[in-house]
């Protein structure tokens, strides 16, 4: 208490958000740099507005970079604070995972060191914190993340049976100014396709997950060299609570689920799963059950790992050991569902295992490639591999514009989307 009393009474609204910029406070933090924003010293609010490109969503980041940076060409060299917005420049494009010019920000804070001390001693302590040197970094401080900003999602899907549609999203990141992130969906598309729905997720301080969703599907299946096809409206929803700790969190909870709406089935049950590791070397376990109506038993391991490099694998093993469902509830790949090139639901089977390696070809530039392979096996044998493009969009290099191409067992395939495979 007396810490952020006496920030108010010394502190600029520049400092002040940096002492925020931390969990629970990055509302507040936010709020500080936009009234810095608007202070009437040019490097004040040059420092301010690079702050804020921690929330800047991804489509406009570039735009946003482009218009400080020019702001900063015209600061006074000869003012210690433009120099001093030149390095938060750098220090915060670091912390959105582009390479750090860490010998000429160290030049740059030993000529301010007397100048600036206090300001040049705080820069030291967050390149320390960003080198993974000291592990507490709580106190605050432009070089994390953050939970961004609202952001909207919007894309296509165009297939043979699936007809042309569009995906349009809503994504709240910190609604509850708790890290708590909503978002807000809706597709729609050609074959009386449609999708409605939400999703809440939080970490902090009790996991929690809750979504539902409305939909009419066409669900397909590939029999006897002949298709089966059916339209179902169906509407579910669950609500799972958890531990979270570091990399690792565990799951559970009820989930409700009312198929053909028109007679409505219930077939309501638990779900629960484990995840165990980082994003680029991780195990995830999902179950999901149903137990009114019919038993509904299935499984989800799924295996992840990804070098710096390039080079990654994915392995997956999706089964219904005990299953009274009707074969729409069996498990299917194709269309970006594990598999690329075949397209959605192409392959279904009441157990699934397929695996997909890959090498990326320049995993941290703007244009890069990728050679992959793919296979599965259900009720049949599937392989298949190609070449993909890949167009990575600032600042997230999972923001990735990519086309796929390869032939396989099934014949020739292509798939676009955002985002890579795994």
């Amino acid at each position: 208490m007396f810490f952020f009393f006496f920030l108010t009474v010394i502190a600029s609204p520049l400092e002040e958000g940096d002492a925020l910029w931390k969990y629970p406070t990055y509302h507040e933090a936010i709020q500080k740099w936009k009234k810095a924003k608007n202070s009437h010293e040019s490097a004040i609010s040059i420092m301010a507005q690079y702050r804020l490109l921690l929330i800047a969503p991804s489509i406009l980041f570039p735009i946003e970079l482009i218009r400080i940076d020019r702001e900063l060409g015209n600061c006074d060299i000869e003012d210690p604070r433009c120099l001093l917005a030149r390095i938060d420049r750098e220090i915060i494009l670091g912390a959105l995972q582009y390479p750090l010019q860490q010998e000429f920000v160290e030049e740059l804070l030993a000529y301010l060191e007397n100048q600036l001390p206090d300001e040049v001693q705080t820069r030291n302590n967050w390149l320390t914190a960003m080198s993974g040197k000291k592990e507490d970094i709580t106190k605050g401080g432009p070089f994390t993340r953050g939970p961004g900003a609202p952001s909207i999602s919007v894309g296509f899907f165009l297939g043979v049976r699936q007809g042309l549609g569009t995906h349009l999203g809503y994504h709240i990141p910190n609604v509850d100014h708790r890290l708590g992130n909503l978002s807000l969906y809706l597709s729609v598309g050609t074959t009386e396709y449609g999708r409605v729905g939400f999703q809440y997720n939080r970490i902090h301080p009790l996991w929690i997950k809750t979504e539902a969703d409305l939909r009419n599907v066409n669900y397909f299946r590939f029999q006897n060299q002949e298709w089966d096809i059916i339209s179902m409206s169906s509407t579910q929803g669950s609500v799972s609570f958890g531990y979270k700790k570091g990399f690792d969190h565990f799951w559970i909870g009820p989930q409700f689920r009312w198929e053909q709406l028109d007679t409505p089935i219930p077939a309501h049950g638990l779900t629960m799963g484990l995840q165990i590791g980082p994003e680029h070397a991780r195990i995830i376990q999902k179950f999901d059950t149903s137990f009114t109506s019919y038993t509904h038993i299935r499984s989800t391991t799924t295996l992840q790992y990804r070098h710096p490099v390039g080079l990654g694998f994915q392995i997956n093993a999706d089964l219904c050991p005990i299953s009274e469902a009707p074969w729409w509830r069996q498990p299917s790949a194709g269309g970006g569902l594990y598999l690329r090139l075949p397209f959605a639901q192409r392959i279904r089977a009441k157990n699934l295992y397929t695996g997909t390696v890959e090498w990326q070809l320049f995993p941290k530039q703007t244009l890069g490639g990728v050679f992959f392979a793919e296979g599965a096996y259900g009720d049949n044998i599937y392989a298949g591999a190609g070449f993909g493009a890949r167009i990575r969009i600032p600042p997230s290099p999972n923001n990735n514009l990519r086309l796929d191409l390869g032939y396989s067992s099934l014949g020739w395939g292509v798939f676009a989307n955002i985002g890579e495979q795994f």
